[in-house]
């Protein structure tokens, strides 16, 4: 069963095991997701990655990826960290100069 939270007007979605997988912008962190959402494009973009295949091995719907890479969707950690191993790229080297 899918469980949605408002918090401060902010949507959580999470799947049953309890990973988040979608969660709107908020307007506090709209930028930093949209240069994170660029940053995880040009990796998928190096390594010749379709948004389907990246989804595929991170275990996330093509719609969530280009919702990432646009910046009107942020991640929870358990799925950045999903999303780094299908782009065989760490979080911190994800995040260097954010």
């Amino acid at each position: 069963m899918l469980s949605f939270m408002n918090i401060s007007s902010t949507i959580v979605y999470k799947s049953p095991n309890g990973d988040c997988k979608l969660k709107a912008v908020n307007p506090a962190t709209a930028k930093l997701a949209f240069a994170l959402g660029q940053r995880i494009k040009k990796r998928r973009l190096e390594l010749k990655m379709s948004q389907k295949a990246m989804g595929k091995e991170a275990g996330i719907t093509q719609v969530f990826v280009s919702r990432i890479e646009t910046g009107k969707a942020e991640v929870c950690l358990g799925s950045l960290q999903a999303i780094c191993k299908a782009l065989d790229i760490s979080i911190a080297d994800l995040f260097a100069g954010l």
